[in-house]
Order: C-alpha cells, then structure tokens, then sequence
C-alpha cells in the first residue's frame, strides 16, 4: 500500500502540538478559554522557519532513512542525455527557481521537481538528443565550499564516438553558451543538471583520433553546474517535440 503524503501527516502532527502546548499554556496561566487562541498562534509560528522566526519550527522534521533490500540499483546512464540552450527555454520549473532549503516539509521535496512543473520552452523550441557510448556517462556530486558555506558542484561525463563535423560543430556552439541536461539514470529516474542561476556549461572536452586501429576515435565531454542541491529529480515527460 503506497504512503500518504506527508504533508497531511505534518499538518495533523502540527494541529495535536498546537493544542496541547496550547491547553497547557492556558491551564498555567488560568485561561482555559484562551486555549484556542493559544493554540492558532503556536500553529502559525510552527509553519516559520526556525531561521526566520527564533521561534518553535516544525518545517522539517528528521526522519528515518531506509533502503530496501533487494532492490535493483543499476549504475550509469541512458545511452543518450538531453540538452537545450537556455535561451530557447521560456521557463524554467519553479522548484529550480527558488530551491528553498529552509521551508520545505519532507527531505524529497528539496531535490524533487513535481510532475505539474515543467520547463516551458519558447516556439518552435524543445529539448534535443546527444548520444553517448553506453558505460561511458556519469552523473556526479560533490560536496564543496567553507563551513557555513556549503553547496554542490554537480557534473555530466559523457563520451561521444566520433569526431564528425556536426559534433564539432556543436562543441563549437556550446564552447561558451549556458545549457541545461535531463539525465536519464539506468534506474530511470530522471536528473536535471543546470539551474536557472547556475545553467550548465561545457568544463572540460578531451578528444581524440586514436592510435592504432582499435584505438577509440572519441572525444569525452564534462559539463558542470553549482547548487545549493544534488542533481534534481525530474518527474514531467521529457519534451522533445518543438513547442507550438
């Protein structure tokens, strides 16, 4: 049986903890009838960060983390990324506009992007395809930045098998343009690289004609981005049709 929400399980907890830290209050100072009112103004201060507000906070809660057993957890990725150039998107999905690490109510929600808010492109424009050898592509994170400075620097490894004049010339393109990529893992799972603030961008290309005949005629890209969040997890369909 699939789990409910959380959100209506934080709502119900805050609702219990409001009354009776509200009953409570009351009873101390001998206004059992301002229990209510109590009880509302603890409610509102419990939906404020603790950050913002210096007061009670149930924004976030911890929480177990599990894994289960048996699961099948393939490594990589997809034999294929997609990429667009920022100038062709109209808009970007709002949980990459704001990445809010201070509000959210469930540790998912901070690297997930919701099915409803997707990239909207501008006419004509839509996500396209750049192959990559299979076994050859990364997505990875890493943690960087001083003590009460810290982000992630995210980035995409991929290899593309041939030094042909239309992937040259889109190195040549992208040399200096901003970007975003959705990342499509081999457990299926959908990762953005790029934020608003931070698109992706074209960091290293190592290529190469090779030696000897079985040498690999190649060249190995690595695009990065900067975000307060690992890669997000992108739940829309991948648009690749020109948007009307």
């Amino acid at each position: 049986m699939k789990k409910i929400y959380n959100i209506g399980t934080f709502l119900l907890l805050l609702i219990m903890t409001s009354l009776f830290m509200g009953n409570a209050i009351a009873m101390g100072i001998d206004h059992p009838e301002a229990t209510f009112a109590i009880s509302g103004v603890i409610g509102f201060l419990g939906l404020i960060p603790m950050e913002q507000a210096g007061v009670l906070s149930l924004a976030l809660n911890a929480k177990n983390i599990t894994y289960k057993q048996g699961t099948y957890n393939p490594g990589g990725i997809e034999g294929r990324v997609y990429y667009a150039f920022d100038e062709d998107i109209a808009k970007w999905p709002d949980r990459l506009i704001n990445i809010d690490t201070l509000n959210a109510t469930e540790f998912a929600e901070l690297v997930t992007i919701p099915l409803a808010d997707k990239f909207v492109f501008k006419t004509g424009k839509c996500f396209h395809e750049l192959y990559c050898t299979l076994e050859t592509g990364e997505l990875k994170y890493s943690l960087i930045g001083a003590r009460d400075g810290k982000s992630f620097s995210n980035s995409m490894e991929v290899s593309y098998p041939s030094n042909d004049e239309e992937f040259l010339g889109f190195l040549a393109s992208s040399a200096n343009r901003r970007l975003v990529f959705l990342v499509v893992e081999q457990n299926g799972k959908v990762k953005v690289l790029g934020t608003p603030k931070f698109p992706a961008q074209l960091e290293t290309v190592e290529g190469t004609t090779g030696k000897l005949v079985e040498d690999p005629n190649t060249s190995v890209q690595t695009y990065l981005s900067k975000s307060p969040i690992p890669a997000a997890i992108y739940k829309a369909p991948i648009e690749i049709a020109p948007a009307a």
